[in-house]
């Protein structure tokens, strides 16, 4: 687990170092926004894995269903950015 979380880390921060660099030049390639999206889309699955892993340990140490956590923490963790970003919107 704690691999994963280096990696996740190491891709993030390439993505931003990249990025900056993209900002600071005028160099605009479609590769390379292919390559930014694709290291993003990596980024997003492995972050989502480490997400489920962890709400099933969480569930695992409680003692409680899967299920459960599922339909608790999960389902609230993956509805606030739409929850944030319509409050925001609404301001």
């Amino acid at each position: 687990m704690s691999n994963t979380l280096v990696l996740n880390g190491a891709l993030f921060l390439g993505i931003l170092a990249l990025h900056t660099l993209l900002e600071d030049s005028t160099i605009n390639n479609n590769w390379v926004s292919i390559a930014l999206l694709t290291l993003a889309l990596a980024l997003l699955i492995k972050s989502a894995d480490v997400f489920i892993e962890g709400a099933k340990g969480l569930a695992y140490r409680a003692g409680l269903p899967e299920v459960v956590i599922g339909l608790t923490i999960v389902s609230i963790g993956t509805s606030l950015p739409e929850i944030l970003v319509t409050s925001t919107a609404g301001e």
